[in-house]
């Protein structure tokens, strides 16, 4: 049925205003695999999908060339306009070590704050960039150590926020942190 433009007016009028952002989150988030959250990853409740099933456009490195040997993340496909990705703890942390630790050159005050910058945590990417990897236009995430770190000692799980809305979040346990997935 093709809508004439006295119609089309009407609809929009009807539905109210709805922002750019608004339709192109709904739209981004309704193309990317949301496989089922069936494993628990970390001893919290909180659900994510199981290694086996993680899409084959998440890939994770516990080191890498493109990261100079740190731990990265590649992002391909549906995934690659994410809004950001972390890897978290089995304690559901994205932050860490502790404030108060130094980490990153972080006071605690710094590192304890409502928004702290990425360096004051090692689960945070400290770089990210577009990159064609084996011939698939990419994103890169890279992190501050080595997925062999005794701080990644307990890293379980990738947490992709798809938009800038916790509810387009995407939680792929990695099994290990020394271990490759995808």
């Amino acid at each position: 049925m093709r809508l004439s433009r006295t119609r089309t007016s009407w609809a929009i009028r009807s539905i109210g205003i709805l922002t750019a952002s608004l339709v192109f989150s709904a739209v981004a988030s309704a193309q990317v695999p949301n496989p089922p959250e069936n494993c628990a990853c970390g001893r919290t409740t909180r659900k994510a999908v199981c290694p086996a099933d993680v899409p084959k456009s998440v890939i994770y490195l516990p080191s890498t060339g493109l990261c100079a040997g740190r731990a990265g993340i590649v992002l391909r496909g549906p995934f690659l306009n994410s809004f950001s990705a972390v890897v978290r703890d089995g304690l559901n942390r994205d932050r860490w070590p502790a404030a108060g630790s130094g980490y990153g050159g972080c006071s605690f005050a710094l590192a304890n704050s409502a928004s702290p910058p990425r360096r004051c945590s090692a689960f945070k990417a400290s770089s990210e960039y577009f990159a064609s990897v084996s011939g698939k236009r990419s994103r890169v995430i890279c992190f501050p150590e080595r997925g062999t770190s005794p701080l990644w000692r307990d890293v379980r799980r990738i947490t992709i926020k798809v938009t800038n809305s916790a509810a387009s979040l995407r939680r792929f346990c990695i099994g290990r942190a020394d271990r490759r997935l995808n």
